[in-house]
């Protein structure tokens, strides 16, 4: 039995190979093993080295922007382009168009470009700048636009500033598809003016005009088929006009015929009251007014002229074309364009010399709109700052308040102190100030120069705010923006 025993302790198991008692056998065993999984094992490594190199070199595929779900993308085109669009003047956006939103978009990737077309949105804006863009090119982009935008309706903008061209092969790329104009913006000189002749009865769609005209109309008034003047007349959807018209030192009323009636917006210049007063008469459903003329002819007696729906009013002098006349002791004030208006809704009032206080409290007393005014910008020379006090008492839903005298008047010269005159309207605000919540007042007096802003903070508590200033807000017409 012990020699058994002997013999059963050292017999091979399935856990205790025999080759174990054969080491160099077992060695070789291991070895075939080794060299059967080396070549695996250099093919994982080289399998790893080829995709550390791959990640590395595609790094921007594998960015966050590369996830966003198409929509969100979608959403930051339409913002690019409308940003670039809309930026700054007209004339401020550089060519080439191939450079900007939206051509750049089906350059980047077929993702991109993929989105870029499903929307036919992005290619609705057309800017066309024909100082900077060539003829060669352009037309087929142009043409290409008018595809890709499908049926939408378009916006765009016209830029010309050279003068003697005839035609522009770009312009009639453009004119071939103004049936499909809604939004137009338009600033062209003679004589390629004349080949906006082609739009007339075709702007079915045009909603929205802005356009500036820099020409000597006496100069080209004989040259120019009375008809031209007639491209506007038949426009059944316009409803908003922004038009500036000047030529040499003198602003002037274009003989372009607008169809008046249906406007809702109005943005425009004339060269005295008088024209500016022809007009309103046929503003019947106008909303928002603002007028500019240089000069007041003298307007004589006129029954008022009810603008039923009329809520904001801005009418000034152009200050840059000529200032206004000096205003003699004792003499009668010149009517103003104020006394021949009856504005029953008006919210939002502004006058820039062309009226004083007086004027402005009659035409809330005739329209009866005293409780509907909300903000009232008054400026004029001289201004006495008792003349302004009575505004809070009879207007009161008044929540922005604007007051300026640029002779410097209304101020006294110490900057140590509250001003007599704002001690005077916090007083008043405190006794007409009801169920108001706060009153923006901003003074504008043209020879103060102190920063009192820290004396103005104590009325705040108060709900009255006070800003203090020399220089007045004065609202260009002509550069401002009106879409």
């Amino acid at each position: 039995m012990a020699r058994l025993s002997r013999v059963c302790l050292f017999a091979p198991t399935a856990s205790f190979p025999l080759s174990f008692l054969l080491p160099s056998s077992y060695i070789d065993q291991l070895e075939s093993r080794l060299a059967m999984l080396e070549e695996p094992l250099a093919y994982l490594h080289r399998q790893q080295t080829h995709l550390l190199r791959s990640v590395e070199t595609h790094k921007a595929i594998l960015s966050p922007i590369r996830r966003l779900p198409p929509e969100i993308i979608a959403e930051i085109f339409a913002f690019t382009v409308e940003a670039t669009f809309h930026f700054g003047d007209i004339s401020e956006v550089m060519g080439p168009m191939s450079q900007h939103a939206p051509w750049v978009f089906t350059r980047v990737c077929r993702r991109w470009a993929e989105i870029a077309l499903a929307m036919p949105s992005l290619w609705s804006m057309v800017f066309l700048d024909l100082d900077r863009f060539g003829e060669r090119g352009t037309v087929e982009m142009i043409k290409l636009l008018h595809e890709r935008s499908r049926n939408m309706q378009l916006t765009l903008k016209i830029f010309c500033e050279q003068t003697g061209r005839r035609s522009h092969h770009v312009l009639d790329a453009a004119l071939a598809h103004v049936e499909r104009w809604r939004n137009a913006d338009l600033y062209l000189k003679l004589p390629l003016l004349l080949r906006l002749a082609a739009i007339r009865d075709r702007l079915s769609s045009l909603t929205t005009l802005t356009m500036s005209l820099d020409v000597d109309l006496d100069e080209v008034g004989s040259a120019v088929d009375p008809e031209f003047w007639n491209i506007f007349a038949a426009a059944p959807k316009l409803t908003a006009l922004c038009a500036s018209f000047w030529d040499n030192d003198q602003l002037r009323r274009s003989p372009f015929v607008f169809p008046w009636h249906q406007l809702t917006r109005l943005s425009t210049t004339f060269s005295t009251d008088s024209e500016a007063l022809s007009v309103l008469q046929r503003l019947s459903n106008i909303v928002d007014c603002r007028l500019e003329y240089v000069k007041s002819d003298g307007l004589a007696p006129h029954l008022p002229i009810c603008l039923p729906h009329l809520r904001h009013l801005l009418v000034q002098i152009d200050e840059t074309m000529l200032e206004p006349a000096p205003k003699r002791p004792g003499k009668q004030p010149s009517p103003s364009l104020l006394d021949s208006l009856e504005t029953p809704i008006l919210e939002n009032l502004t006058t820039h010399q062309t009226a004083d206080i007086t004027a402005v409290l009659a035409l809330v007393t005739r329209s009866r709109c005293a409780g509907s005014l909300k903000e009232l910008h008054f400026h004029t020379t001289p201004l006495r700052a008792d003349t302004v006090l009575p505004v809070l008492r009879i207007l009161p839903r008044l929540e922005v308040l604007e007051v300026g005298d640029l002779n410097g008047s209304l101020l006294p010269r110490t900057p140590t102190l509250i001003p007599g005159f704002v001690r005077a309207l916090a007083a008043d605000w405190l006794v007409t100030r009801g169920g108001r919540r706060q009153l923006a007042a901003r003074i504008v007096d043209g020879l103060y120069n102190h920063d009192i802003s820290d004396l103005l903070a104590s009325l705040e508590d108060e709900g009255l705010f006070v800003t203090v200033s020399a220089h007045t807000r004065f609202q260009s017409l002509v550069t401002d923006s009106f879409l």
